[in-house]
């Protein structure tokens, strides 16, 4: 163990300060050359290069330098910057940095005079701008000019042109945009009315994650359009997705689906669940609940600890107010279908958000997740990454699982020292798993000195908890008087019970001798 902790605690002690003196880019920037004046600001700006740490006041140094030669990068983030500080000061290097066609620079300054902020307002400014970043393919400007024509905001209201903008958004891949194009074909608003065209522009926001094209996908798929037929299942589907997704405008709705068994069972208790946090939500507005649908309400909260659909809507309510053990338990009922249609992205979503809250049990789900590509694209990098979170909270099922990446070399250096750490760390805790690779490692002597008497520890610990390999390990340690007395008593008797379950070797051995 010692000597793991030596070897962490010198992987890490490479000196910062003497990196930084030899620096390559350092050097460039020290001789005026304003790429590499404005790389260095960048560097110190986000931490994220190696051997410089972040350092707003050099992060400002150094993008002024860049930015007084013109470089109009430079001006822009030294523009975001100081925009807190010195907001007019800010606006002076956002028009330098636009006047020479930084998109972002352009955006920025067009916010600046929509918000007045370093600047008097001005909307006919603001505009100029937001469509000059428009122009270049800025997405959230073309959105923004989306809206200005759509309202009216600042400019003569427009629905051609506010199609026009959404259009150009929504192709880049802006889900906003998505969504507006879609009630822009739906309605007829600035093109011709195409519910097939709305469809897919919602469908594509949908699948995304835009919770309000999920909404109007669901109430498209109630009445269906020429090319896609009236499915009721994914009507609910979809209005489901919005509602857990936090868009309140689809609690109601989903209260319906409830009431009315529109794709799905009738349940009372939910319908009434979701009237009234439609209710909550915005005052009644949304939705009209009745008298009767109140009275079930108060009914079945009087039931909750007998109810568990009334159980899932209070994990529901708690998950989307943010409470991590709530989004872990949702996680698990979408994983398994308890209460709610299976469903593994759902799963994923929930088990993210529990995980970046420092809930352990999610971070190692999500470790799994990414491990076996189950509601998102298999990534072993972050399948680590979430193990090793969850490890270092004390998981042993994560531990274990850090253990073995260690023991193969599965994406790091192969290293028999650390993979015995964290088998150790989750033997401790009881893991059988790990209990009997680390015994494994003190028999062979990897990672950790050769120790028969350890190794028969280990192995005895995982054999009583009914670990097969374990107990045949176990049994040769007795046949052989390796860690312990010869016994072939209990050599024979752990030897069976491995042979019980079916462990080959010890079928094998128990022939071999007769017995």
């Amino acid at each position: 163990m010692k000597k793991l902790l030596l070897y962490l605690l010198c992987a890490a002690s490479v000196s910062a300060s003497a990196q930084m003196a030899r620096n390559p880019l350092l050097i460039r920037a020290e001789n005026g050359n304003a790429i590499s004046q404005f790389n260095l600001g960048y560097c110190f700006d986000r931490g994220s290069c190696s051997g410089i740490p972040q350092n707003k006041e050099e992060a400002i140094k150094w993008y002024t330098k860049s930015a007084e030669q013109g470089f109009e990068k430079a001006q822009n983030n030294l523009a975001l910057l100081l925009l807190k500080s010195d907001p007019e000061k800010a606006v002076y290097w956002f028009k330098e940095s636009a006047e020479q066609g930084n998109q972002k620079a352009q955006y920025n300054l067009a916010n600046s005079y929509k918000k007045g902020r370093g600047v008097v307002k001005n909307d006919s400014l603001a505009v100029y701008w937001y469509t000059k970043a428009a122009e270049r393919g800025h997405e959230e400007s073309q959105y923004i000019l989306g809206n200005s024509y759509r309202k009216g905001d600042g400019v003569v209201q427009n629905d051609y042109l506010a199609a026009f903008w959404y259009r150009k958004a929504a192709k880049r891949g802006h889900l906003m945009s998505m969504y507006y194009m879609g009630k822009a074909y739906e309605k007829g608003q600035g093109v011709k009315k195409d519910a097939d065209a709305a469809f897919k522009m919602y469908r594509r926001a949908a699948r995304l994650g835009e919770s309000n094209s999920q909404l109007a996908l669901g109430q498209l798929y109630k009445i269906g359009t020429e090319k896609h037929p009236a499915d009721s299942n994914a009507a609910f589907v979809w209005i489901r997705k919005s509602a857990e997704h936090g868009n309140s405008s689809a609690y109601g709705v989903l209260g319906r689906c409830y009431q009315n068994a529109i794709g799905v069972p009738k349940n009372d208790s939910l319908a009434a669940y979701w009237y009234a946090k439609a209710e909550n939500a915005d005052g009644g507005k949304s939705v009209s609940v009745s008298r009767t649908g109140a009275d079930k309400w108060l009914a079945a909260k009087e039931r909750r600890m007998k109810n568990d659909s009334l159980e899932l809507a209070r994990i529901i309510e708690k998950a989307h107010g943010g409470e991590a053990s709530a989004q872990y338990e949702l996680s698990k009922r979408y994983k398994s279908g308890a209460g709610v249609l299976k469903s593994d992205s759902l799963a994923f979503h929930w088990c993210q958000k529990a995980a970046e809250q420092g809930n352990a049990k999610a971070q190692f789900a999500l470790g799994v997740c990414y491990e076996k590509g189950e509601g998102v694209a298999r990534d072993i990098s972050l399948s680590r990454y979430w193990y090793l979170k969850a490890a270092e909270q004390g998981n042993a099922k994560a531990q274990f699982n850090i253990g073995n990446y260690y023991r193969r070399g599965d994406g790091v250096p192969q290293n028999d020292s650390i993979a015995a750490y964290w088998y150790c760390k989750a033997a401790e805790q009881g893991n059988a798993k790990a209990q009997y690779n680390l015994a494994n490692r003190y028999k062979k002597g990897e990672g950790v000195a050769k120790d028969y008497s350890l190794a028969f520890y280990w192995y005895q610990k995982a054999a009583k908890q009914g670990h097969e390999m374990a107990q045949y390990n176990l049994g040769r340690c007795y046949m052989e008087g390796k860690g312990v007395e010869k016994d072939v008593e209990e050599a024979k008797a752990w030897i069976s019970r491995s042979a019980k379950k079916g462990y080959d070797k010890a079928i094998e051995y128990k022939k071999k001798q007769g017995w």
